[in-house]
C-alpha cells in the first residue's frame, strides 16, 4: 500500500471512529431519559422540602428544561471545547472525576489483557503443537470452565483462598503503585488476575489453538518440518504470523469484554475506578457523569479496535495490498 492508500484507509477509519462514537453517544443519552427517575430529586432526595421555583432553577441550571435533542447538541458543543459539564451529584467538574478513576481502571485492565495476551496465547500454541495428547485436553478442560464461569463467582474463589485462606493478598481495597510498589502490586493481583480469568484468558486459548491448528497443516509448514527445523522454530517463525489475523481480531474484541467487566470486579474489590462510578452514577441518574464515561470508554474501545486493523497490515502483507 502506497502512503496515499495509507492515507485514504486511515481517514476512512477515522470517519468511521467518529461515527461509532457518535452513535453510542448518542443512544445512550436518549436512553437515560427514558429510565424513570429524575436526577435533581435523586440528588436532593424525593421527600425534600425543595420548593417549585427552586426546581426549576436547578432543571435550568444543568438544561434539563429544554427538549432532549437541544440537550444533546448542547452537551456535544461543550464536549468539543473539553468541557463535559458537572456532576449533578457530586457537584464537581466530569473531567477530572473520570481522570481520576480512569487512571485506575486502565491500570487494572491493562494488567488484565496483558495477562490474557500472554498466557492464553502462551497455552494455546502449547494446545496446538501438543493436538491430542493429555496436555491438550487438560488446557481444553480449563478453557472451557474458564468460559462457564462468572466472573464474580471466580472472583469470591480467590478472595476465599488467597486472602482468607492463604493470608497473601488484601481481600478488597486498593493502593497505587507509587510510592508503595509492593503494596499497589499487592492490591493489584486479585483484580487483575481475576478479569484475565474471567473468560479472556480462556477464549484465547481456544482461538489461539484453532488458528494455529489450521496453519500447522499447511504444505509449506510440513516443508519446513522436512528440513529440519526444530518445533519451536516452525510454530513461531512460519506458523504464528499467519495465525495471528485471528488472534489479533478476537484480542481486540476481548479488551472491550474486560473493560465491561471492570463494573462487576470494581464492585467485587471495593476499587474506586470507572466502572464502579459509572454503576453509582446509573442508579443516582446522575446524566453529565454518565455520559462523560461513556464517552470516554466509547473512544477507547473503538482506538483499541482501530490499532488491531492497523496491526492486521503489519503481520500480513496481503491486506497492505
Amino acid at each position: 500500500m502506497n502512503q496515499s492508500g495509507l492515507l485514504k484507509y486511515l481517514l476512512g477509519r477515522m470517519a468511521r471512529l467518529i461515527l461509532v462514537v457518535f452513535g453510542v453517544t448518542l443512544l445512550v443519552f436518549f436512553l437515560l431519559r427514558t429510565v424513570p427517575g429524575d436526577p435533581i430529586r435523586a440528588r436532593y432526595g424525593i421527600d425534600t422540602a425543595l420548593s417549585a421555583e427552586d426546581y426549576s432553577a436547578l432543571r435550568k441550571e444543568y438544561g434539563l428544561d429544554k427538549p432532549v435533542p437541544i440537550q444533546y447538541i448542547n452537551w456535544l458543543q461543550h464536549v468539543v471545547q473539553g468541557d463535559m459539564g458537572e456532576s449533578i451529584l457530586q457537584r464537581r467538574d466530569v473531567a477530572p472525576l473520570l481522570w481520576k478513576s480512569g487512571k485506575i481502571t486502565l491500570q487494572v485492565q491493562t494488567t488484565s489483557f496483558v495477562l490474557a495476551l500472554v498466557f492464553g496465547i502462551a497455552a494455546g500454541c502449547l494446545a496446538a503443537v501438543k493436538a491430542g495428547t493429555l496436555v491438550d485436553r487438560a488446557l481444553s478442560t480449563i478453557a472451557l470452565a474458564g468460559v462457564a464461569t462468572p466472573s464474580y463467582f471466580l472472583g469470591i474463589l480467590l478472595i476465599l483462598l488467597f486472602a482468607v485462606k492463604l493470608d497473601w493478598l488484601p481481600v478488597t481495597g486498593w493502593r497505587p503503585l507509587i510510592p508503595d510498589v509492593k503494596e499497589g502490586l499487592r492490591h493489584l493481583a486479585l483484580p487483575a488476575i481475576t478479569g484475565a480469568l474471567a473468560g479472556p484468558l480462556a477464549v484465547l486459548l481456544r482461538y489461539s489453538r484453532a488458528s494455529l491448528l489450521e496453519v500447522l497443516e499447511q504444505d509449506y509448514v510440513r516443508t519446513a518440518r522436512s528440513k529440519g527445523l526444530s518445533t519451536m522454530v516452525v510454530t513461531l517463525r512460519h506458523a504464528m504470523p499467519n495465525a495471528s489475523v485471528l488472534i489479533l481480531s478476537v484480542a481486540g474484541l476481548m479488551f472491550a469484554n474486560i473493560l465491561a467487566g471492570s463494573v462487576i470486579i470494581e464492585r467485587l474489590f471495593s476499587i474506586p475506578g470507572m466502572g464502579r462510578l459509572v454503576t453509582e452514577a446509573v442508579i443516582q441518574h446522575d446524566y453529565p457523569l454518565v455520559q462523560g464515561a461513556v464517552l470516554v470508554i466509547a473512544v477507547v474501545v473503538v482506538f483499541v479496535n482501530t490499532m488491531v486493523d492497523l496491526l492486521y497490515m503489519v503481520v500480513d502483507p496481503r491486506i497492505r495490498r
